[in-house]
């Protein structure tokens, strides 16, 4: 079997209710992947579109969609790296390429011991292959609530170490205050959570004035 080889793939936690969000990412950020593989993961029990991965579960179970999502995508590619986000996380591509992932095995920003889902993390391939070990029936899958919490309990018991990015946004700080600060050209920041179709577009345009987002 020829299995594709990437440096990275990059995965969007969606669900089939927000097909808008989704064509909202495919007209910003998205098109900055070019030709990075990217899916949207969707609780289905399959999809014809090359861009949504299906997996067979509840949509609303969002940890066991993650958990299947990752053991897909570790049978059938062959990848260095991973980097998950939501439906509603800006990602600047450029800086995300270049911010270091590769010298770790689990980076995001960290709080308490797991990456923040919503600011967006990387995983390497090791880190994929622990986390898929595990039976689905394990109580640290089947018995999870969050899925980044999941990712980040299931690494600690891997022995993954988590390394902290305060480059990526989850939305509010880890005293669980606002952190209205998003991507713009004038900072550093990579990723920016909890943004509306308006906000994407502004921050789209921030980096792309060239682009008339009023005809999207």
């Amino acid at each position: 079997m020829n299995i594709p080889t990437h440096n990275l793939l990059v995965l969007i936690m969606n669900c089939k209710a927000n097909y808008e969000r989704r064509l909202e990412l495919c007209r910003t950020w998205v098109t900055d992947l070019q030709d990075i593989p990217y899916y949207f993961i969707i609780g289905e029990k399959s999809s014809s579109h090359p861009h949504i991965l299906a997996v067979d579960c509840d949509d609303a179970n969002l940890p066991m969609k993650l958990y299947l999502a990752y053991k897909i995508c570790f049978e059938r590619e062959r990848f260095d790296y991973v980097f998950t986000c939501d439906d509603d996380t800006y990602v600047v591509v450029d800086r995300l390429l270049n911010c270091g992932f590769e010298k770790y095995d689990y980076m995001g920003h960290i709080y308490k011991s797991h990456a923040e889902g919503g600011a967006g993390f990387f995983l390497s391939r090791r880190a994929i292959e622990e986390i898929t070990s595990f039976s689905p029936n394990d109580p640290l899958i089947s018995q999870a609530i969050a899925s980044d919490t999941m990712v980040g309990n299931l690494c600690h018991a891997s022995k993954v170490v988590a390394h902290h990015d305060n480059r990526f946004k989850q939305g509010y700080s880890s005293e669980k205050k606002p952190d209205p600060v998003l991507p713009h050209p004038d900072n550093n920041v990579i990723t920016g959570h909890y943004l509306n179709r308006e906000q994407f577009r502004q921050i789209y345009q921030s980096f792309h004035p060239e682009k008339n987002m009023f005809l999207l």
